[in-house]
Formats: C-alpha cells, sequence, structure tokens
C-alpha cells in the first residue's frame, strides 16, 4: 500500500506510525490472549475448589460417619445420628457431587474446543453449583465434628498420654544395659500401660468417654512421675548396683590390711559403718524398684563421703607410723653419735 503524499520525505515520522502500529497490533494480540487464558484460569481454579471439598468428603467427612456407625454400635444416641449422616452422606456424594464434577468437565471441555460462545453460559451455572457444594460439604463436616466432639477430644488427649508413653519406653531401650536392674519395675509400667490403653481404646468405641478420662488421668499420672525422675535413674542404679558394693568391700579388705600390719583400729566400729552402708544401698535399691528417687543421690553422696573418710583415717594411721619411725631412727643416728664422740673424748683425758 503506497504512503501518503504528506509522510513521502519524512522518515522519522514514518518510524513513529511504524511503532505505533506494530504496538497497537501488539496490544490487540494481548488483549485476545489473555481474554482466552481468562477462561482457563476460571475453569481451573473451580476445579481446585471442588477437588478440595470433594476431598474433604471423602475422607474426613466419611471417617467422621464410618466412626459414628462404630459409636453406634454400643450407643443409641450415635446410632441413630449414624443412620442420618450416612443417608446425607451418600445424597450429596451421589447426587451433588456428580452433579458438579459434571458441569466442571463440561466447563473443561468447552475451554479445550475453545468454544467461548456457549462458555459464559455453562460457566455462571457452574459457579453457583460449585459455592452451593462448598457451603453443603462444610456445613456437613461442622455437624460431624459437633456430634464427635467429645470422641475427637477424648482421643486427641490420648495422643498427649500415648507421646509421653513412648518417650518412656524409648528412653529404657536407649539405656537398658545400665536399668537392667530395674527391668522388672520398667516390664511393669509397660504392661500396665498397654493394659489400659487397650481398655481404653474398648471404652472410646463404646462411648464410654468418662471411663476413657478416668484412664488417661491415670496413665498420665504414672507417666509424669517417671518423666519427672527418668533421667537420673541410670547414673543412680549404677551408682548403687555397680560402683559402690565394690568401694564398701574394700573398706573391709583395708581394714584387715591394717590389722595385719598391726595397727591398732576399732574393727567394730569399722563393721558397723559397713553394715549401715550395705543397709542403705538395699534400701534404696529397693526405692529405685518402685521409681522413687528421693533423697538417694543425697545417701549415695553420704556413703561416699564417710568411705573416704575411713580410707582417709587409715592413711593418716600409715602416715603417722611412717613419721615416728623415721623420727626414732634419727633420734638413734643422733644418740649413737652422741655416745661416740662421748667415747673419744673420754680416750683423750690424761
Amino acid at each position: 500500500m503506497p504512503l501518503p503524499l504528506f509522510l513521502i520525505g519524512q522518515p522519522g515520522i514514518i518510524a513513529i506510525v511504524i511503532i505505533v502500529a506494530l504496538a497497537i497490533i501488539g496490544f490487540i494480540i494481548l488483549g485476545i490472549f489473555l481474554y482466552k487464558r481468562r477462561f482457563s484460569v476460571t475453569s481451573n481454579n473451580l476445579r481446585k475448589t471442588y477437588d478440595n471439598y470433594h476431598s474433604q468428603l471423602t475422607t474426613d467427612c466419611n471417617n467422621m460417619v464410618k466412626r459414628l456407625g462404630v459409636l453406634g454400635e454400643h450407643n443409641s444416641y450415635f446410632k441413630d445420628a449414624y443412620t442420618e449422616r450416612q443417608k446425607q452422606y451418600d445424597d450429596i456424594l451421589n447426587k451433588r457431587d456428580k452433579d458438579v464434577l459434571t458441569l466442571i468437565t463440561k466447563l473443561e471441555a468447552l475451554v479445550a474446543n475453545k468454544n467461548y460462545k456457549d462458555y459464559k453460559s455453562v460457566e455462571s451455572e457452574c459457579q453457583r453449583a460449585v459455592s452451593s457444594f462448598e457451603l453443603v460439604v462444610s456445613s456437613f463436616n461442622t455437624d460431624l465434628s459437633s456430634i464427635l466432639q467429645d470422641d475427637n477430644d477424648i482421643n486427641s488427649n490420648s495422643v498427649h498420654v500415648k507421646a509421653k508413653y513412648r518417650t518412656i519406653h524409648q528412653f529404657y531401650l536407649d539405656n537398658e544395659v545400665d536399668l537392667k536392674p530395674l527391668e522388672a519395675s520398667f516390664t511393669k509400667v509397660f504392661e500396665t500401660a498397654k493394659v489400659r490403653f487397650s481398655q481404653f481404646d474398648a471404652c472410646s468405641n463404646q462411648a464410654q468417654f468418662d471411663e476413657c478420662k478416668k484412664i488417661l488421668e491415670e496413665l498420665d499420672t504414672l507417666f509424669e512421675a517417671i518423666l519427672a525422675v527418668y533421667q537420673d535413674l541410670p547414673l543412680l542404679e549404677v551408682s548403687i548396683s555397680t560402683v559402690l558394693p565394690p568401694k564398701i568391700d574394700n573398706v573391709l579388705v583395708e581394714s584387715d590390711k591394717m590389722v595385719n600390719e598391726g595397727y591398732v583400729i576399732d574393727t567394730n566400729k569399722i563393721n558397723q559403718a559397713v553394715d549401715s552402708m550395705r543397709n542403705r544401698l538395699h534400701e534404696m535399691q529397693t526405692q529405685l524398684y518402685s521409681l522413687d528417687t528421693r533423697n538417694v543421690k543425697e545417701t549415695i553422696d553420704q556413703i561416699q563421703a564417710e568411705i573416704t573418710d575411713i580410707l582417709a583415717s587409715f592413711s593418716e594411721e600409715r602416715l603417722a607410723k611412717e613419721t615416728f619411725l623415721n623420727t626414732q631412727n634419727k633420734l638413734v643416728d643422733s644418740s649413737f653419735a652422741v655416745e661416740k664422740r662421748y667415747a673419744r673424748l673420754v680416750n683423750l683425758l690424761p
């Protein structure tokens, strides 16, 4: 197409006209692209919304309806609730859900075939259906949650109590060697917990929520008492069963050595001290069998101090004897030297 006469010989103006024309064409193409893309975006958003609430219906709501069925086997209230909600669930799934899915599939087909002529009317119908489906599923989910509130609360509490049990059990496994003397005590705790958790599950399935609460409170009290001391148990048990006994035996060994070496010591007092230590060890071990650590560390420290004091007294006796003998030898040597000097002086007399 020839240029208008007024543009001939005007290259700057020609360039501007070309740029403007290209920009207009570009905006038109972009507008067409965004216009068509809107259909795809709307369709995808509707699909995502449907998928979310379909999942909530077939997973969360379905599980809660099944739970109502379990509780309804032993409770008339939950039996009636299950019958009503199961019918409601089937109606939502088999009618509303399918109707919405049919509309979304139809809308997606229109976008795929670029049939934008019929898109607007189907889109409006689809949006209304999805919004209605979203409201119905949300309301149904809230209703089920409300009916199962007590059941949900009691089972939520059980999760925390069971977590404490697992913490204690894993700690025992990690320290099994050091805690070997307490094996029977921990085994009793674990067996009791398993029995009570089994009773909890049975009561929970029968909607006996008061009994469930009682069981959880009992187990929680037990676990809390153990968790308050369990970190100290390995060291205390090793001290009582492994560290202190040979140290106490060594007191008697050293006492016998002292006697054999001719030292005069109060063996009765030593024997009484050893008996007292052994008795306290036995008492502490009995305490630990009950997983009771009250004053155990203090008693261990006291026994350790007594052992140290007794052995220190033996060392002081030996040192005193050695010091005495060394002093005596020096006195003998000094006396001999004086006598020898005296003899020389006497020989020098006329």
